[in-house]
């Protein structure tokens, strides 16, 4: 667990030593054409948890949508967060 004293020193003396990595991990199954995925992290003393699923349309066109709680705010208060991609991409041309 990251310890905040040592997480201070850090930031405050401008040291350059290794902090420990937060717990956590994720897993991903494609089932045909969709991808089903689930993640989960530790920080701030608390497991944030994470889920999305991606949906292959066509060849060149992918979209993708998740959620996952975060306490990434000024307040420090515990929120979901939801985002959403598009993926085009091109096959290459044999000449």
């Amino acid at each position: 667990m990251l310890n905040a004293e040592a997480l201070s020193e850090a930031v405050i003396n401008g040291s350059r030593k290794r902090l420990p990595e937060d717990p956590g991990g994720g897993a991903e199954k494609r089932v045909g054409p969709i991808a089903l995925r689930g993640d989960a992290r530790f920080s701030k003393n608390l497991w944030h948890p994470a889920a999305g699923i991606g949906l292959n349309l066509t060849r060149g066109f992918d979209t993708d949508v998740a959620t996952f709680d975060t306490t990434a705010n000024i307040q420090e208060e515990r929120r979901a967060a939801f985002a959403a991609s598009l993926r085009f991409s091109r096959q290459p041309k044999d000449n």
